[in-house]
Parts: C-alpha cells; sequence; structure tokens
C-alpha cells in the first residue's frame, strides 16, 4: 500500500490519514442509506389503485382483496407486499372467471418511491364468455316446462347472456326450489356438467336432476311440548294428511304457531327418502321449544298536547296448559287512565276460535269530557284466513260522564261490538308494504238510565307502498270515516262521540281539537268523522329515517259526513330512530289553518309509526 501511495506522489503518513478519513466518510453514508432503507421497509404503508375494470366488478375484486383488507397492517418488507399481491392476484383470477372473464389477466405494479408506496393493479378483461347451451334433463314429464323456455328464463337463465358462476348456482337452487313446491322435497342435482369452449368464448351447461317422488302429508309428530298438549300445535297446522305436499302451508303453520306466543322455537321436518310409503306419504315432524310463559313490560310515551304517559303490563301465555293468555294492564297519562284484565282462550269449540274475556276500570280527564265508567265484555274471535279476522261479542258499561257543560249524567249501556278485520302488512310496529283495514258496528242500548239507542259504524283502512326495491322509501296513507246513527248529537254521551287531533289521529293539533267547538273553546265531537293522513317514510341511515306528512280530518253534528267542507289541515316532519323493538318516532306537526285556540305546533314521542 505504502508503495502505491508513494507512486502517485503523496506523503506516506499524510496519505495514509486521508485516506482513513475517507473510509470512514463513505461507511458513515452508506450506514445511513442502509438506516433510511430499514426504516422505509419497516413500515411500508400503501395505497391500492385499480385500473381496467368498471365499479361493481372493483367492489367485487375489493372485496376479496388482501390487499385492501389487510391495509392497516402493512408489511415490513418490500418482498412481503409482493407476496400479498401474488396471493390477490390468484383471488382476481378466480373471481374474473366466476364473472365470465375467462381469458382475464391480471398484473400489478409497485412503486416503493412515493409516499405511501403505490400498489397499481392492472385488470385485462378480455372477451366475455356467453352461456349459448342449458339442457336441464331428469325432470318429471309434467314439470318438463321448467327446464325450457319461460320455466328456465324464471330462473335467471338468459340463453346468450355473461356466463357467471352466480346464474347457474342460482338455477340449480331455483329449479330445487320448484320442485320442492311442486311436492318434491327429496329433488336434488345428480350431475352438473359445465363445458367452456375458450376458442368460442362460450359456456354450455347441463344438469341432471333426480325429482323424487311426489309425495303428500303422512302422520304429525309433535316433539318438544312440556306444559302444552301436542294436540294445541296441531291445531295449528294449516295442511292435514293426505294434502299434497307444500311448503308454503308449511310456512303458513309455522307463522301460526309463532303468533301464538308459547313457542321460542318451531322447526318443520319430514322423513327421508326411505320413509316415504309406498302409497307416496312422507311422515311430518314438528318440533318446538316452549317460550317462558309470563314476561312484563312497561312504556312511555309523551307529546306537547298529551303530556307525560305510560303503560306497564304482566301477561302470562299458558295459563291452563292450552295457551290460554290473562293479562293485566295499566296505563295512564294526563287525559286518560285505564286498568284491565283479559282472558283469551283459542280453539274454543272449534280450531281458530277464541273465546275473550274483558273488564276494564275507566278513568278519563279530556277538556271534552269527564268519565268514570267500569266494563265488562265477551265475545268471540274467529281468524277465517292468515289475514282475516271476525269478532263479535257484548258488552256492559256503568260509566258516570260530564260534559264540558257541566252536565252529569249516568248511564248503564249494553252494546253489540261486531268487526272485521284485515291484515296483509309485513310489520306491526313499522309496515313496509301491504293493506290493513277494520269495520265495526256497534249497537247500544240504554238499560236503567236515558233512553239511549244508537248504532255506531266506523271503518279506517290505511297501505304502504315501497317505492324503491330496497325498501328504504315507503308511501303510507290512512284514511277514516264514520257514523252515529239513532240519537242526537246532545243526546248521545260525550265519550261515544267522534272527536280527532293528537298523536294517533291529526298531529300538529291537541287531543280531540278537530272539529267543532262551544263557547268555552272546548271541543264537543260529532255524529260522524272523516279523517286522512299520509307520509314518506325515507330511510336516510341504517338507523334514522326522516317522515314527511300531511293529514286532516273534519267532525260534523249530522250523522253522514260533508265531504269536503270544514277539513283541519296540518302538516309536519318527523324523524325516527330504528331498534330491533321498533321504530322510535318523534314528530312535530304545525296546524295550516288553525284557529287562535289551536297552538302552533305540537310535538309527539312514541314507539312505532304513527299508523
Amino acid at each position: 500500500m505504502s508503495g502505491f501511495i508513494r507512486r502517485i506522489g503523496f506523503p506516506a503518513p499524510r496519505a495514509a490519514a486521508s485516506l482513513a478519513l475517507l473510509c470512514v466518510v463513505c461507511c458513515a453514508a452508506l450506514g445511513a442509506a442502509a438506516v433510511r432503507v430499514s426504516a422505509a421497509e419497516l413500515n411500508l404503508a400503501y395505497d391500492v389503485r385499480f385500473e381496467g375494470t368498471y365499479s361493481q366488478l372493483e367492489k367485487r375484486l375489493r372485496a376479496v382483496s388482501q390487499l385492501v383488507s389487510k391495509k392497516a397492517e402493512p408489511p415490513a418488507t418490500l418482498q412481503g407486499l409482493k407476496r400479498r399481491t401474488q396471493a390477490d392476484r390468484d383471488r382476481f383470477v378466480r373471481l374474473l372467471r366466476s364473472r365470465g372473464f375467462y381469458d382475464a389477466d391480471v398484473q400489478w405494479s409497485v412503486d416503493n418511491s412515493a409516499t405511501p408506496v403505490q400498489v397499481v393493479v392492472r385488470v385485462r378483461l378480455g372477451v366475455r364468455y356467453k352461456i349459448t347451451r342449458f339442457d336441464v334433463s331428469g325432470l318429471p314429464e309434467t314439470l318438463a316446462q321448467l327446464g325450457r323456455g319461460e320455466g328456465l328464463a324464471a330462473t335467471g337463465v338468459i340463453l346468450g347472456g355473461a356466463a357467471v358462476a352466480d346464474v347457474v348456482i342460482e338455477a340449480e337452487k331455483k329449479l330445487l326450489a320448484q320442485l320442492l313446491a311442486r311436492a318434491h322435497p327429496f329433488a336434488r342435482l345428480a350431475e352438473r356438467r359445465i363445458v367452456v369452449d375458450h376458442d368460442a368464448h362460450t359456456m354450455e351447461v347441463t344438469f341432471v336432476l333426480d325429482a323424487g317422488p311426489q309425495v303428500r302429508f303422512g302422520a304429525v309428530t309433535v316433539k318438544g311440548t312440556r306444559t302444552l298438549e301436542p294436540g294445541y300445535v296441531e291445531r295449528r297446522l294449516v295442511f292435514a294428511r293426505g294434502d299434497v305436499f307444500d311448503p308454503l302451508r308449511i310456512d303458513k303453520s309455522r307463522k301460526a304457531l309463532f303468533n301464538a306466543g308459547v313457542f321460542s322455537s318451531v322447526v318443520f321436518s319430514w322423513g327421508e327418502l326411505k320413509d316415504v310409503s309406498a302409497d307416496g306419504y312422507v311422515p311430518i315432524t314438528v318440533t318446538v321449544t316452549e317460550a317462558k310463559p309470563r314476561s312484563v313490560g312497561a312504556g312511555i310515551k309523551y307529546s306537547s298536547a298529551d303530556g307525560f304517559g305510560g303503560h306497564a303490563f304482566w301477561e302470562h301465555r299458558n295459563l291452563l296448559g292450552g295457551a290460554e293468555k290473562l293479562r293485566g294492564e295499566i296505563e295512564v297519562t294526563q287525559l286518560l287512565s285505564t286498568g284491565g284484565l283479559s282472558f283469551r282462550e283459542p280453539d274454543f269449540m272449534r280450531p281458530n276460535q277464541s273465546l275473550l274475556l274483558d273488564v276494564s276500570l275507566d278513568a278519563d280527564n279530556t277538556d271534552a269530557y269527564d268519565r268514570q265508567a267500569l266494563v265488562f265484555s265477551g265475545g268471540f274471535e274467529r281468524r277465517f284466513s292468515e289475514t282475516l279476522v271476525a269478532t263479535l261479542g257484548a258488552a256492559f258499561e256503568e260509566s258516570s260522564v260530564t260534559g264540558a257543560d257541566g252536565n252529569k249524567d249516568t248511564f248503564t249501556l249494553l252494546g253489540i261490538p261486531a268487526g272485521l278485520r284485515y291484515d296483509s302488512s309485513d310489520n306491526l310496529l313499522d309496515p313496509t308494504r301491504g293493506q290493513r283495514a277494520a269495520l265495526s258496528f256497534s249497537p247500544y242500548f240504554d238499560m236503567l238510565g236515558p233512553a239511549v239507542d244508537m248504532f255506531v259504524l266506523k271503518g279506517t283502512g290505511s297501505f304502504y307502498v315501497p317505492l324503491t326495491r330496497t325498501r328504504r322509501q315507503i308511501w303510507a296513507t290512512r284514511f277514516t270515516v264514520g257514523s252515529i246513527l239513532g240519537e242526537k248529537r246532545g243526546a248521545i254521551p260525550d265519550d261515544k262521540r267522534f272527536y280527532a287531533g293528537g298523536g294517533d289521529s291529526v298531529r300538529g293539533y291537541r287531543y280531540q281539537f278537530v272539529g267543532p267547538l262551544d263557547a268555552n273553546d272546548n271541543p264537543v265531537g260529532g255524529r260522524s268523522i272523516l279523517q286522512f293522513g299520509s307520509e314518506l317514510r325515507v330511510r336516510v341511515a341504517d338507523s334514522f329515517g326522516l317522515v314527511p306528512f300531511v293529514e286532516g280530518a273534519a267532525v260534523y253534528a249530522p250523522s253522514y259526513p260533508d265531504f269536503g267542507e270544514n277539513v283541519q289541515w296540518a302538516a309536519g316532519l318527523g324523524l325516527r330512530y330504528f331498534t330491533v323493538a321498533g321504530p322510535i318516532r318523534l314528530d312535530v306537526g304545525f296546524p295550516i289553518n288553525g284557529r287562535p285556540v289551536d297552538n302552533v305546533f305540537e310535538i309527539y314521542i312514541s314507539l312505532g309509526q304513527a299508523f
């Protein structure tokens, strides 16, 4: 080394010192660079960008991507990032083929000079393959149409359409479901053949089905009952031995059992193929789990018109072992208070017929009247179908009523209430589709007090129309019409007249304040009523919704409403917070053609939609 230094002309000691200093500087620089590289590799934060695809397909790619799902957990090295990308490529290719892109290719690039590191996924889709043939064999001759023409189209298969794996899988499910609906519960797919022609860019599909025998309902076995009699379960079934097997009837039976309120789970099953008898009967097993028979509950509500209110109840749903229901309930508001007991015995004298017994003690203190009453009632409820119910009974009422004019009367009334109810809505507290209707007929006769004979007729209806497939926008409308025949308004007890206004009627007016008022601005009610309401229920988020509404009503002194006169209107906006128990509603209503006695607005808070 010293010889080399001498040849280039540097003094040996000085040259050695300079060279040593140069080595130290170079090593320091290389070390700093290594530290920077290590630091960068220890925190490879990155972004992912897709090219060559479209929005819906990109959503699917991101859903299966490990690069996307683990972005918050960056790898420690660039090599780890590349391994993650390679694993994604295999997932992407499988997904693209399932969407009909059998020639698709996926490449990527990693720019580690950017901060964060940029990962670009480039997709070359190529030609999308089409389904050119779809054969279904093995169907019974009477059901051959399910595998061709319109029957095949009903499964979602379109010849010439994209060769999407979901279409094939869904077609299989729908074909088996259609066989099940046509009394072939043991149908199965024996073979699935798929031929992909990469030169012609086509797919041909062949299903070989084993339909199995067409069967009928056989003997029913009930399992799981403890305190209930198995016969109670059997009486809820909407099919009988010998009926053609129908899964829709099983669903209706399951719903009927759940609606009884005494079961926490209901499972229907049928035997295996080997259990089908020679004449085509399949045994049915109903396995139930009884719910706890007793329950208690409570709730509160508020409106600026009615003030705070609350209710509480206790219920036993299997009092005597036959799903008899005994319920005690009390409800108190600043205007209305009631408490009582009710008893329901199902299958009274015949299936789908219930005995109803009620007793209640009422104390009302409204601007229209003060009332104290003891009411006994009994009757029958007959269910004709899943949606139609009829009631008929008798009610005995002893009441003391003081009108707004200060006159106090005592009434001993015998009523014979009858009614029809129709309900095809899909939810009690938050319906999104269907209709509801109720018609009631109630003649009343005074037995001991003033001669009062009257006939009360009232009809209500509402319908719910989803405006989008997701049912996030619902148009709901309600109407009511009523009439009292027989007596003049002055002779009719104040509590039996028609009134309107309040949170369950016309939001924006105080309770009972729609309609005629006396000289002291107290409501006097009427012998006929018209009422209308409509609202748009818009879910703006998973937990919140907005509800603009408009409502109107008119109360008339004559027995027949005058369509078009004296209608008082209100409009407003509601907020909904959706819970498992139902929507909590906050409504603010404003009178449109209010009078000096009416407030500028009213506020209502309660559980469930307004109607």
